[in-house]
């Protein structure tokens, strides 16, 4: 009775549908070190009784749709060290009651419902993905997962609705991972996130309309933060105080830090705390006053009940002032130019009647002028 099929430094190229159909008794299959390049849909099909795969160490390209439909009691699933391009939706379909999946290659296409279908999983690994966006929902379909780490990875524009439908997943571990921009609704409705840590990250931007109350409303208990690199602006100093009740703002202001702007890069949150409340909140409330006192002199101008002196008004009217008086020197200058140019005519013909007289009188122009 055969448990266990090592097929391990061969030169498998490709698996076909259905290729281990009929060994009812094999426990694990080991394909590590093949140069195989993908796997299709339906490549272990009718392998009920098979509690571990590995996969590590070859040259797959792809996960194709359904890839592991129709294998019931997979357990250990270990696909690392590929040069996975591509997960296609539904690839993982079909898998009930895995403890461990691990996904360990740089990945650049991660397409929608990838994990749809993965009704339990106890952890589930994804490393050292090199993503430029975490598509809307990427992870509908999630369902049951007691652990979900990302490690070592690119996450890029975390898109609007990427997570959305991952249901009932306890934890969400996010490490040492760079993310380009998180969307506000990233985490939308109808998703299930209990816990959410976030360690040694790099974040570039966050959505101006990004609501941590947000994530609460829709199931989010807790939330820890430790050694990430954050922007900080003064939205996210609003942002730790709805973080108040499910985490210790302490720990995030003394053990994360500023990624941006320039002058407080390094620093822990806590610097960004205490300037934005005292010189940012400050700006802003002086800002927002001269826009109200804007608004309120426009007002009683229209109404007519004050005379407007303000620096602006002033201005208008020195402008205006200004205008009229280049104006009339102007209608001067011009009045001068006439003059000139009339003197000018009736100097010319002057000369023109004293020559043409000289033909036909004789004599010089100069006796004519005299005369």
């Amino acid at each position: 009775m055969i448990k266990k099929i090592t097929l391990d430094h061969n030169r498998i190229f490709n698996i076909e549908p259905f290729a281990f159909k009929g060994l009812h008794d094999v426990e694990e299959i080991s394909l590590r070190w093949n140069p195989i390049e993908t796997i299709p849909g339906f490549a272990f099909a009718g392998i009920r009784n098979v509690t571990h795969i590995y996969l590590g160490y070859n040259k797959i390209k792809s996960i194709s749709g359904y890839a592991f439909a129709g294998t019931e009691h997979i357990e250990i699933l270990v696909i690392n060290d590929n040069p996975i391009k591509t997960i296609e939706s539904y690839a993982f379909a079909g898998l009930k009651y895995v403890k461990f999946l691990l996904v360990s290659s740089t990945v650049k296409q991660l397409h929608q419902d990838a994990f749809n279908g993965l009704e339990s999983v106890d952890q589930l690994k994804l490393d050292f993905f090199n993503l430029r966006t975490t598509k809307p929902h990427t992870f509908r379909g999630l369902t049951n997962c007691r652990v979900l780490t990302i490690d070592n990875s690119d996450l890029g524009l975390v898109a609007e609705g990427a997570w959305s439908g991952i249901l009932n997943v306890s934890q969400v571990n996010l490490f040492n991972s760079k993310i380009d921009q998180i969307a506000d609704t990233s985490l939308a409705t109808g998703s299930q996130v209990h816990h959410l840590n976030l360690t040694g990250n790099h974040i570039l931007s966050l959505s101006p309309d990004l609501q941590i109350e947000k994530f609460v409303t829709y199931g989010l208990k807790s939330i820890y933060l430790s050694r990430n690199h954050i922007p900080c602006t003064c939205h996210f100093a609003v942002l730790q105080d709805q973080m108040a009740d499910i985490m210790d703002l302490s720990v995030l202001q003394a053990d994360n830090y500023c990624i941006s702007p320039q002058d407080v890069s390094g620093k822990n949150l806590a610097h960004m705390s205490a300037t934005c409340y005292k010189t940012g909140l400050k700006k802003q409330n002086s800002v927002q006053t001269t826009q109200e006192r804007s608004s309120e002199e426009d007002s009683n101008l229209k109404k007519g009940n004050i005379e407007d002196d303000s620096p602006r008004q002033i201005g208008r009217r020195n402008e205006n002032e200004d205008f009229w008086k280049n104006s009339e020197e102007d209608e001067h200058y011009f009045n001068n130019v006439d003059h000139l140019r009339f003197n000018k005519i009736l100097f010319y013909w002057l000369i023109c009647h004293c020559l043409i007289g000289n033909i036909f009188t004789g004599g010089t122009a100069t006796d004519r002028l005299i005369k």
